[in-house]
């Protein structure tokens, strides 16, 4: 072999090693910019891949986990099932598989991920396995909250011809007590216990009467009238009826809000709110009853069957009580659910549902243990009311928000950092696409986009055509620490875009940038 033949094979090895460091890099970049998690481990169940979606997902760092078995990562004891991934990995055979696991991440949070793994093989021998995870805990949520709704409303159902039933029966009994206790002498053995019977009858109908408002009975007599009266009508009577050590602040909105429901009711709901918060605090505490009004958007109403998009006065009743538990925020509202001694109690807020439902409205409970709970209750605006609100979109006069766009982590947090500090709601993506998928999800609530020219995947030239193929107005601010870049902004303008700022760039600069590519929504 000559000397010319070694420098071939030599120049040949060089452009093989290029050619792997090339492809070990973009698979690299691949893993890491997934927006799946990845976790790999070897033959020995140790963690040997930890990617940057995991990181988020878990709020553990490669650092953390990498060189550990999954049961020292995630110790069962703690809720976590993801050593499923590892006993699904010895018995698999090599074939891949798909299995969900429990995780709870550093700060105790349980989420629910699906897995779909891979197993590596060497020859016959298994050495290792590669995971991609999906976060599912929303999904999860969402559709148990949907079996919840409906276990509901079949119970309502039952409920309700239940309490017909019953009613019917009490009826027959009551009515022959009280010709016992009509036809029997004064002062009788017999009187007095015809009488003890009509009590323990009129019980029962008062808890069946219940269970019929929570079903579907007590049809509301809607009508529009004043929501702040009937919550300050319903706040100063708990005043006297509640122990001193419980305070109760009514804080209304600044404008009456008429809305349309039956006001009777309403002051029942509002009272069993406020009441079953003065219970949470035996030891005294403070209430909050607040007055104001919403726009449902279809976020806000696809978990809250009834609710329609459009206007509502919502009353919100804070308290500074131990606050619920987020699973028992749904199963406080089913009858019967409670801690009390009384075992005919726990219907209050099961009522209070069941006529929020009729009235086409709604109730939930949000707490934070230690922290206190709110209940909030939706009523539709009258239609006079509605009438006179204006659209959503003329009504956001809160803090704007942007959407900003950079692959350079350490400069999103910071620039970040900086849109906080002059008041706005600030999104973040690392990407173009990421970016448009943000603004496909949120651009009834974008009102800028800050979008750097030069980032992998999707550039700013590719994202901005597809931003304005989403909204052809949106409004796009143009940023790049390149000075070539210049040229490539302008003609961007030309198209639409708002401006373009030059990398680095003055909180002041930013701030007057801002301010002229946003007009104030009124």
């Amino acid at each position: 072999m000559t000397s010319s033949d070694l420098d071939r094979l030599e120049n040949r090895l060089h452009e093989l090693e290029r050619e792997v460091l090339k492809e070990q890099r973009f698979m690299h970049d691949f893993i890491e910019r997934a927006n799946l998690m990845v976790v790999g481990f070897d033959g020995e169940a140790r963690v040997t891949v930890f990617n940057r979606k995991a990181e988020v997902v878990t709020g553990y760092t490669k650092e953390d986990v990498i060189g550990l078995t999954l049961d020292q990562a995630f110790p069962p004891g703690e809720g976590s099932s993801i050593h499923m991934l590892a006993d699904n990995f010895r018995i698999c055979g090599g074939s891949g598989f798909r299995c969900e696991t429990q995780l709870v991440t550093q700060t105790g949070v349980a989420k629910t991920v699906v897995w779909h793994a891979s197993c590596l093989t060497d020859g016959d021998d298994l050495v290792g396995l590669m995971a991609f995870g999906e976060d599912q805990t929303v999904q999860r949520q969402y559709e148990e909250r949907q079996r919840w709704f409906a276990a509901m409303h079949m119970l309502q159902e039952f409920s309700t011809k239940l309490a017909h039933g019953l009613n019917s029966l009490l009826g027959t009994i009551l009515g022959y007590a009280s010709l016992l206790h009509t036809q029997s002498a004064d002062g009788s053995a017999e009187q007095q216990h015809a009488a003890r019977i009509e009590e323990g009858v009129e019980r029962c109908a008062a808890v069946l009467k219940r269970l019929l408002n929570f079903g579907g009975g007590g049809a509301p007599k809607a009508r529009p009238f004043e929501l702040g009266a009937v919550v300050e009508r319903a706040a100063e009577t708990l005043r006297s009826e509640l122990p001193s050590a419980v305070t109760i602040e009514y804080a209304p909105a600044d404008e009456a809000i008429d809305v349309m429901a039956d006001p009777a009711q309403i002051e029942q709901v509002v009272t069993e709110a406020v009441r079953n918060a003065a219970e949470a605090m035996p030891e005294g505490g403070h209430v909050v009853v607040s007055t104001e009004t919403l726009f449902a958007d279809p976020g806000l109403c696809v978990e809250r069957p009834g609710l329609r998009q459009g206007w509502y006065g919502v009353v919100t009743v804070s308290d500074s009580g131990p606050g619920v538990l987020p699973d028992d925020s749904l199963s406080l509202f089913e009858p019967f659910s409670t801690s009390k001694p009384d075992h005919w109690a726990g219907l209050g807020l099961a009522v209070a549902y069941g006529i929020m439902r009729r009235s086409g409205g709604w109730i939930e409970l949000v707490g934070t243990p230690g922290q206190g709970t709110t209940a909030t209750i939706y009523l539709p605006l009258a239609a006079s009311a509605a009438e006179q609100q204006p659209s959503e979109e003329s009504t956001r006069k809160g803090p704007q928000t942007i959407l900003l766009v950079d692959d350079e982590k350490p400069l999103l947090d910071t620039v970040s950092d900086m849109l906080k500090h002059l008041g706005y709601l600030v999104l973040t993506a690392g990407d173009g696409e990421e970016a448009v998928r943000i603004y496909q999800e949120h651009k009834a609530n974008v009102d800028l986009i800050i979008l750097d020219m030069l980032m992998p995947h999707k550039g700013g030239r590719e994202a901005y055509k597809d931003l304005k193929g989403i909204q052809p107005d949106v409004k796009v601010l143009l940023t790049s620490g390149f000075e070539q870049q210049k040229a490539v902004a302008e003609d961007m303008c030309e198209q639409g875009a708002a401006g373009f700022v030059e990398k680095p760039y003055r909180l002041r600069d930013l701030s007057e940038l801002i301010r002229r590519a946003i007009k104030p929504k009124l």
